[in-house]
């Protein structure tokens, strides 16, 4: 059977690569160049072995386009942190003390002035929708020639300026996420670690009055983030279209067997297959199949908060995937215990079941504040 084969290969390689013959003419003299089986063979080997790594690198780089089609996410958090670490590192650079200058208050002017320059980049960015107030970070013109002492008085309005306009504009924006966070009956001191300011010196050590402003607002800009961070997270969006409830959370009556039972969760009623939803990012812990809850999908988003989606028609998530807010996981149907159409929804802290509405209406305050 070998050899039946080899000889069969043999027939097929003579058919497809022939010796050939190339003759080429110059100068009325006549030259010939002879392409043996195995010469094109070795060159036929060589072209295919060049078109597998062409495809094998255009799948891996369009999987790599896919993973993330513009790299955005990355690209924004390296710029985040390059300004983080070069204001830390300028505003650091300004507490040592400096040497060698003739005129020790013309020096301080300069110290000073560096300063505003890493609080104006570090300022440019803070907004609050809630609050309504906007930091309008603008270098004061100084120039670089003139007294030092109006030059330090220049900067210091302005400075001044700066900060009363950073404690404006983060204060109320942390305070109205935290409002949200309690609405949903959480702590929010449990959702964040403690905010720290690591350059300017606390008021415990002695700061002078300035530093301590800057101490603060400090804090408030980083607690409003960290606070960002945990609001994004949490189950605040609604799992479906529709707001119509068929039954609420609580004690109720059972509607298939009438005894009275504990209801942990809410009922939304829709027609079969109507979209269901993701109320914030987070990763799928359970797909499948529950006695009472029929085809269900739970997602952990963290901090102990679990969201469970029950009598579903059909779902398109699996075990570990990461889904983002409002993302489609199935669709509404009537499995396991039900008597209808509709989407049983419950939120979880800890394992145990908390009332959907009190999340649901700390997403419309946060939607209302902007």
């Amino acid at each position: 059977m070998i050899l039946a084969t080899l000889h069969r290969l043999r027939i097929w390689l003579e058919l497809h690569f022939p010796e050939r013959h190339i003759y080429v003419r110059t100068h009325g003299e006549m030259r010939g160049v002879v392409l043996t089986p195995a010469r094109q063979m070795a060159g036929a080997a060589v072209v295919g072995g060049l078109a597998v790594w062409t495809g094998i690198s255009m799948v891996a780089m369009l999987l790599a386009m896919a993973a993330d089609p513009s790299g955005l996410q990355e690209r924004h958090a390296r710029a985040y942190e390059r300004l983080m670490i070069d204001s830390r590192q300028q505003m650091a650079r300004e507490r040592v003390p400096v040497m060698g200058s003739a005129d020790p208050v013309d020096a301080l002017a300069s110290v000073i002035e560096r300063r505003h320059e890493a609080l104006v980049k570090l300022y440019a960015s803070v907004t609050c929708k809630a609050a309504s107030t906007t930091v309008t970070a603008q270098a004061a013109p100084i120039g670089g020639h003139g007294l030092a002492t109006q030059r330090l008085r220049a900067v210091q309005a302005d400075q001044d300026r700066l900060v009363a306009a950073v404690d404006a504009a983060s204060q109320p924006c942390a305070d109205r996420i935290r409002e949200s966070i309690r609405v949903a009956g959480l702590d929010p001191k449990s959702m964040t670690p403690a905010a720290t300011a690591p350059i300017v010196p606390s008021a415990k050590s002695g700061a002078q009055p300035f530093a301590e402003r800057v101490h603060h607002a400090f804090i408030d800009i980083e607690a409003q983030r960290l606070l960002a961070e945990a609001l994004s997270a949490l189950p605040f969006a609604h799992p479906t279209d529709t707001t119509e409830l068929s039954s609420g959370f609580g004690p109720r009556r059972d509607p298939i067997t009438g005894e009275t039972g504990y209801h942990p969760g809410l009922d939304f009623p829709a027609a079969r297959m109507t979209p269901v939803f993701s109320t914030a990012p987070g990763v799928v812990s359970f797909a499948g199949v529950r006695q009472g809850y029929g085809n269900i999908v739970e997602i952990d988003h963290g901090h102990g908060l679990t969201t469970r989606f029950a009598h579903l028609a059909a779902f398109y998530v699996r075990v570990g995937d990461r889904v983002g807010l409002h993302q489609r996981l199935g669709g509404i149907g009537s499995t396991g215990h039900s008597t209808g159409p509709h989407l049983h929804y419950e939120v979880l802290v800890d394992g145990r079941p908390q009332n959907p509405e009190r999340f649901l209406k700390a997403g419309d305050y946060v939607h209302q504040a902007g």
